[in-house]
């Protein structure tokens, strides 16, 4: 459960990470939001920013749901 745990972390780390630099990127150089990422890749930066978004909330859930303790449990 450890692993999981920390590996839904690192992967909402991350996906947020990789948001936030596409939303900046769209404030401070909106031009560049409509071109790919890279020259073989065939998503664009937004699109990309988009399913990074929906991961890291995908993962936040899930930490969220993995988190918590049944009632009447005490905290170790």
């Amino acid at each position: 459960m450890r692993v999981l745990t920390a590996l839904l972390r690192t992967v909402w780390l991350y996906a947020l990470a990789v948001f936030a630099y596409v939303a900046l990127t769209g404030v401070f150089k909106p031009a560049e939001l409509g071109h790919h990422i890279w020259p073989g890749v065939p998503v664009r930066r937004d699109d990309f920013g988009m399913i990074c978004f929906a991961v890291s909330a995908v993962a936040y859930l899930v930490l969220g749901l993995l988190d918590r303790r049944p009632a009447g449990k005490a905290a170790r």
